[in-house]
């Protein structure tokens, strides 16, 4: 995630897994801000697809004095077994 001098969020993610045996991938990127002690959803994208990549880019505005930061799930299936796997990134402030 990069947050711009006029306070625009661009996140982007990405899946790519195994061609000809995965059969669909998911991400769900959840922008999220810190406030009063803890984490909360400020928005979420998503996106699917049944092939074996999948690209998010995405933009938002967020406010000024905040700290941001996004937490990205990724689903595969392959061979009819489903993955799912979470990466949260640096956090960055507005």
């Amino acid at each position: 995630m990069i947050i711009d001098s006029k306070g625009k969020a661009t996140v982007t993610a990405s899946v790519e897994r195994y061609k000809n045996i995965t059969s669909k991938v998911s991400l769900s990127a959840e922008l999220q801000s810190y406030k009063n002690g803890k984490w909360s959803e400020v928005t979420t994208f998503s996106d699917s697809d049944n092939s074996h990549r999948v690209r998010l880019y995405e933009t938002h505005k967020v406010s000024k004095g905040y700290t941001y930061r996004v937490v990205v799930t990724s689903t595969t299936v392959h061979n009819g077994t489903s993955e799912t796997g979470t990466v949260t990134s640096s956090s960055a402030t507005e």
